[in-house]
Formats: structure tokens, C-alpha cells, sequence
């Protein structure tokens, strides 16, 4: 790959028994544009047969999102929702510390309450 060009074989791909379609796959690293809507328009370069393509990023279709890019969303999400638990349990612990003595205990009646040695 030199400035940004690349080869790629143009494959056949079979909708059903009598349609065909030229099929031509692009580097992974743009695999961020799968699903995205794009203008194809035919044109010569040196002499040859050539096409532009011209993609809408606007176009995004959520259906084809990144899978791995799902999985971290989801992971982040879910350290998210461990931290608020974490931190609740860690406030709960300083306000259940702050409170000694016959404030802490359920019964404040001392009547009720066994004598620790």
C-alpha cells in the first residue's frame, strides 16, 4: 500500500442463480464505513475503467455497527454500574461508622443489649 492505494481482486458475488454482482472488498481499516450509504460514479484513469466512490458518513445504518465496538460500550457501561455500587456500599460503611454506642445497636433499650467482655 503506497499513499493510500491498495489492490483488490473484483469477485463475484451471487445473489441467486441468475444475478451476479462485481464485488470489491476494501482494507479492514475502513471498516468503520460498512453500512454507510455511498454514490458510486463511473470515470477513466490513464486510460482505464475506474469508479469514485463517495461515501455519506451521515449515513450510518446502525445494524451494521462495529461488534467489537458494542462489547466495549457494554463493558463500559457495566464498570460504570460496578463503580456506583462500589462507592454506595463505601458511603454506606463511613455513615454505619460514624454511629458508636447505644445509637448503634437496634435496641436501645440496655436491658436488651448483651455485655461484651
Amino acid at each position: 500500500m503506497n499513499n493510500g492505494v491498495f489492490e483488490s481482486k473484483i469477485t463475484k458475488l451471487s445473489a441467486s442463480k441468475n444475478r451476479a454482482y462485481p464485488s470489491i472488498r476494501l482494507p479492514k481499516s475502513y471498516a468503520d464505513i460498512i453500512g454507510n450509504k455511498a454514490q458510486i460514479y463511473p470515470t477513466s484513469y490513464d486510460g482505464k475503467q475506474a469508479f469514485l466512490v463517495v461515501v455519506d458518513n451521515e449515513s450510518l445504518n446502525s445494524e451494521f455497527e462495529n461488534p467489537l465496538e458494542n462489547r466495549i460500550k457494554n463493558l463500559e457501561s457495566q464498570i460504570e454500574e460496578l463503580r456506583n455500587l462500589v462507592s454506595k456500599k463505601e458511603s454506606n460503611k463511613t455513615n454505619n461508622s460514624e454511629i458508636n454506642g447505644p445509637a448503634a445497636i437496634r435496641t436501645q433499650d440496655p436491658r436488651h443489649v448483651k455485655a461484651m467482655s
